[in-house]
């Protein structure tokens, strides 16, 4: 079932600020939620699209990257977000890496990447 929540958080920047409101509103539904911690993120404007595509961007339109580093007693991971909004990039990338700390904590292990 899908649940709707909202809340507000200040942070030092956007990014932190966002992040701060989501644990707010989900920190009620995931018990483990407060080991994780935003160790690190950067925030990149990309070449503006220019490919004629349908996809919603019109050739003038420059895509954000929002790189998120999360951290965990155990581990560091890199989650990414893409999209003409910082907002939404930024949002792709925190709720990614809180779906990589709920599979670690469901005890899904982690795919493997054969070696190059």
């Amino acid at each position: 079932s899908t649940r709707e929540a909202a809340a507000t958080a200040e942070g030092n920047g956007p990014l932190e600020a966002l992040d701060a409101a989501l644990r707010r509103a989900l920190a009620p539904h995931l018990p483990w939620l407060d080991e994780v911690r935003l160790a690190d993120h950067s925030v990149r404007v990309l070449d503006a699209v220019a490919d004629g595509s349908t996809d919603g961007f019109t050739d003038s339109t420059a895509l954000t990257r929002v790189l998120v580093v999360s951290r965990d007693a155990e581990r560091e991971w890199t989650t990414t977000g893409v999209h003409a909004s910082v907002v939404v990039a930024a949002m792709q990338a925190l709720t990614d890496a809180l779906a990589h700390k709920a599979l670690r904590a469901a005890g899904r292990p982690r795919a493997s990447v054969p070696a190059s």
